[in-house]
């Protein structure tokens, strides 16, 4: 377990300098964003069968365009029940 924590510290470390760097230079920065993907989530308007249920897609993509993953979720409201 020892040399997972050792290598998270390690990771943690080569971010922070990694950081460091960009709030010191700007090429540093634009080179560091330019290799970020991103995700967004897009959430779908109620439709007229249910207005209760919301649902919404996730998508991860390359700084590319590329999409890596994709995940649909919807959420049921919960039902209140009165004593």
């Amino acid at each position: 377990m020892s040399d997972i924590n050792e290598l998270a510290e390690k990771r943690l470390k080569s971010r922070i300098r990694k950081i460091k760097k960009c709030n010191k230079s700007e090429e540093e920065k634009e080179k560091f964003f330019s290799q970020l993907g991103t995700s967004f989530e897009i959430f779908f308007p109620p439709t007229k069968k249910s207005d209760t249920v919301s649902d919404s897609i996730m998508i991860w993509v390359t700084p590319e365009g590329k999409v890596l993953d994709a995940e649909y979720s919807y959420e049921e409201p919960e039902e209140e029940t009165i004593p």
